[in-house]
């Protein structure tokens, strides 16, 4: 974050909720759909390359989708018949 934002930001903390609530809707309203899909997606790759990172280091295990799914449907089964 630059400079200006990281004071703008400061400046905006300490405005009553109201106030940080129209800047908000303000600042939001302003970006297009395009804008923030593109946010979005950055967003997504960004956790993906996260997870990746995650794997590739230890810190996570990947399963098959198949065997998560199956899991997931006994889980589910299991409790609806209770």
């Amino acid at each position: 974050m630059s400079e200006v934002a990281l004071r703008l930001k400061d400046e905006l903390l300490r405005l009553p909720p109201q106030e940080r609530i129209e800047v908000a809707r303000a600042v939001w309203d302003s970006l297009d759909d395009k804008t923030v899909e593109e946010l979005e997606e950055a967003e997504w790759i960004a956790e993906l390359n996260r997870r990746a990172d995650d794997l590739a280091a230890g810190r996570a295990i990947a399963e098959p989708a198949d065997q998560v799914m199956a899991e997931l449907r006994a889980e589910l089964l299991g409790e609806n018949e209770r």
